[in-house]
């Protein structure tokens, strides 16, 4: 890329609804304009369908970000449609409604593609090595896990084990009792058999957790441990993993009004952190990590990364 670009990307989430806006100078390095999160839960009601109060709030919310990326003027609008529009029956009929009132064009794309894209932003926020690591997002509708080094992924896959999911499946009491959280463990261990199977062959222990779950774990263990500091300006810090083995404890043995009331805790959150916390207490338990990290960066920015060096993006067929 050789002319300075402005563009806007917006990630249609499950749960949240993301805005970046970045000037790229003609070194192909991108700059902060804006950045914008709103929580719309697209999936409250289920994952198979958008019920109508969440559809014309999604809606509503991608008119606010088409206002304030009109603002900015930009050369490019890239919007993407993940899990919940993926799983929706009535997926295609937001994106032709989007496209109707707003004439804002969603590109939906697969779970391979998002896995690919959260790579290229972790890539570009941590400095990976060699050796191979362990990158997951945990979204509410699916979760990517990326194994991979600085040059290369090695194996990657999108499992529809979202936090939304696993909430309204396994966790019906507040504090979750011990025999929801041993039938989720149980089921997870078995949806995650090929993952074990791939960290098994690469040998990654260090976790790379991106946004979502893993910034509020971040914020949680800031803002109670005066040992541990951690600024939003970073786009990668390290997770002290003895910090959040006693933080998922205290998370499984609370009620919502407790997990409320956690320093830290993002209220949005606060009703799908724990079987989030299940799911990456498992990984760290049963796969051997001994390093944990944060990534800032993650789909949006892979996106970025992706249109600067000109890699195509696949979209999905719905």
């Amino acid at each position: 890329m050789k002319e300075k670009k402005t563009i806007a990307v917006i990630d249609i989430g499950t749960n949240s609804f993301h805005l970046l806006i970045v000037r790229i100078d003609e070194k192909g390095a991108y700059h902060l304009l804006r950045r914008e999160r709103k929580f719309v839960k697209l999936a409250l009601d289920g994952i198979h369908k958008i019920s109508k109060k969440q559809f014309d709030k999604g809606v509503a919310t991608l008119a606010s970000f088409r206002t304030i990326v009109e603002q900015y003027e930009p050369d490019d609008v890239l919007a993407f449609g993940t899990a919940a529009i993926r799983e929706a029956e009535n997926g295609r009929e937001f994106i032709d409604k989007v496209k109707q009132e707003l004439n804002l064009s969603i590109y939906c794309i697969d779970g391979d593609t998002e896995a690919t894209m959260i790579y290229y932003g972790v890539r570009n926020a941590v400095n990976l090595t060699h050796k191979p690591v362990l990158i997951v997002d945990i979204g509410g509708g699916s979760v990517e896990f990326v194994i991979g080094d600085e040059g290369q992924i090695y194996w990657q896959t999108s499992l529809p084990i979202g936090a939304s999911l696993l909430k309204d499946r396994y966790h019906h009491h507040d504090p979750m009792p011990k025999r929801e959280i041993d039938q989720l463990r149980n089921d997870l261990r078995r949806e995650l058999a090929t993952v074990k199977k791939q960290v098994d062959l690469y040998e990654p222990d260090q976790l790379i957790g991106v946004a979502g779950s893993f910034e509020t774990v971040a914020d949680i263990i800031s803002a109670n441990n005066t040992d541990f500091h951690y600024s939003h300006d970073q786009v990668a810090h390290h997770l002290p993993v003895d910090k959040f083995l006693d933080l998922h404890k205290r998370l499984t043995a609370s009620t919502l009004d407790e997990r409320l009331a956690i320093k830290g805790m993002h209220p949005e959150r606060a009703d799908m952190i724990v079987v989030a916390s299940i799911l990456t207490h498992l990984i760290i338990e049963d796969y051997g990590i001994r390093e944990m990290s944060l990534s800032r960066y993650g789909l949006k920015e892979g996106v970025l990364y992706s249109v600067v060096n000109q890699i195509p993006i696949a979209a999905a067929e719905l």
